[in-house]
């Protein structure tokens, strides 16, 4: 029997950083944009053997001598192992993962954990069980934790639940549901975002200036219970304001960059409502909000401000009911 599954991107309208202190974050799945894996028996051999082909590599599991440094072995490693354990499988008949995503790695858009959720779900509708979203987010995190060390656990919830949600650590989960349209540009600024890093050095900023930080992630997370207000209203204006707001206190918090500001200048002055990065910064991509109006006229500011590549993605209710 041959399965395949798949899980979405996604993107952080506002809140990052903020987040991981305890403070609301508010998040979007990119069902456009996706990570794939295909399960299938192998006629001999044993263990399992993923093959990542947009990134030209082969791992086997369980692996041998695995190097500690390669983090996508470790954490395939440590995915297949609990999915395994979570769908009570002592032993596997010999398996080929076939890997295969839209999503650009280090980009800030969820690569790592749609490729995970992919894999948890293949294996599991391969196996023939039905894991609960909130089971498959919780094995999702333990491997977000060996990638990003100090996770929030904002991207398995959003790719998991495949829906817009209001996340606070701690909190009850809000799923946001009857969310009006709008539409999101995506620019890739070229540059790898190292979550991990980004988030270790918050931290150190944190407990270097622990009044200063905590005053910032307060902001931010006024801004992002505004901005839950202005996305269920449709006040479109209102959100870009509030984002535009969010990407000034990130990059006091040091989490920004000249490509990321360049980017984002150039998305305003073509007339987007709202600009600012999305995910751990540092690089990755951008997010910019826009209407009809401005769509393509943004599109094409930002491939002349030498975006690496630019997705439309349009955020409907009809993407996740």
């Amino acid at each position: 029997m041959v399965t395949s599954s798949s899980a979405c991107g996604k993107a952080i309208l506002l809140g990052e950083h903020a987040v991981v202190y305890g403070q609301p974050a508010l998040a979007v799945p990119l069902p456009d944009l996706s990570a794939y894996a295909k399960v299938e028996p192998l006629p001999t051999g044993s263990g399992i053997v993923i093959e990542a082909s947009d990134l030209g590599r082969s791992v086997t599991y369980p692996a041998l001598n695995l190097d500690n440094q390669d983090l996508f072995a470790r954490g395939l490693q440590t995915t297949i192992g609990n999915a395994l354990a979570a769908l009570q499988l002592d032993e596997v008949p010999p398996l080929s993962i076939k890997l295969h995503s839209q999503l650009p790695p280090a980009r800030g858009l969820g690569s790592g954990t749609a490729v995970t959720i992919a894999i948890i779900r293949a294996l599991a509708r391969f196996t023939d069980v039905l894991l609960a979203p909130e089971v498959i987010s919780e094995l999702a995190y333990r491997t977000e934790i060996l990638y990003h060390g100090h996770p929030s656990g904002i991207d398995n919830t959003v790719i998991a639940y495949e829906r817009p949600i209001y996340y606070q650590r701690g909190k009850m989960l809000s799923l946001l549901e009857h969310i009006p349209a709008f539409t999101l540009l995506i620019a890739d600024s070229g540059i790898a975002s190292q979550t991990r890093g980004a988030v270790e050095q918050v931290r150190r900023a944190w407990q270097a200036q622990p009044t200063r930080c905590e005053a910032l992630f307060e902001r931010i997370g006024r801004l992002t219970a505004a901005g839950r207000v202005a996305l269920e209203a449709g006040d479109w204006p209102e959100l870009g304001a509030l984002m535009n707001a969010d990407q000034c206190l990130l990059a006091e918090l040091g989490v920004s960059s000249p490509e990321i500001e360049r980017l984002n200048a150039a998305a305003l002055q073509a007339g987007a409502l709202g600009a600012k990065l999305s995910g751990g910064g540092q690089g990755g991509c951008i997010i910019a909000l826009v209407d009809a109006a401005t769509t393509e006229t943004t599109a094409q500011a930002l491939r002349t401000a030498n975006a690496r590549q630019v997705w439309k993605v349009d955020v409907h209710d009809a993407d996740w009911d």
